[in-house]
């Protein structure tokens, strides 16, 4: 009850565009509800990997939604990473292609996640011409000694 007064608080302060944002995280539900419905046998084979697919995916969604806030850009509200769970819910499949197809979306789920991150902390560190994990080393001097500029 709480969440659809709030829901409807925004709607009448912001307008519906405040609601985008909402978007993939509403069909992100609605798809695993849809693949739960239509395949059980996939969670109760695999609960953990469904989990850690799950858990991989909203982290996705909510660090492109908070990188986005940060740096004023627009968010894309159609998430290509939900692709594979469409498929899942309309491709049928034997049960054991369905557990390999789950393993094999949370292995690349989990890949492409970890090089996102990785990315995205070696860019705000050049920016914030720091390093990683250490602010008390000038980068601009280890920077330079790197490349062989730095004269003594």
């Amino acid at each position: 009850r709480e969440v659809g007064e709030k829901v409807m608080f925004v709607l009448k302060k912001y307008g519906v565009g405040s609601i985008a944002t909402l978007f993939p995280m509403i069909s992100f539900v609605a798809l695993v509800i849809g693949v739960e419905l239509a395949h059980p046998h996939i969670f109760l084979q695999n609960p953990r990997t469904c989990l850690h697919l799950c858990s991989l995916l909203f982290c996705e969604m909510v660090t492109q939604l908070m990188l986005n806030r940060t740096t004023c850009t627009s968010f894309n509200p159609i998430r290509l990473v939900l692709l594979p769970l469409l498929f899942l819910l309309v491709v049928p499949l034997t049960a054991e292609q369905h557990q390999d197809f789950v393993l094999g979306y949370t292995v690349a789920m989990a890949i492409f996640l970890a090089f996102k991150t990785r990315i995205v902390i070696y860019e705000m560190c050049d920016v914030l011409k720091i390093w990683c994990f250490d602010i008390v080393t000038p980068y601009y001097c280890t920077h330079e000694k790197m490349n062989g500029k730095l004269k003594n």
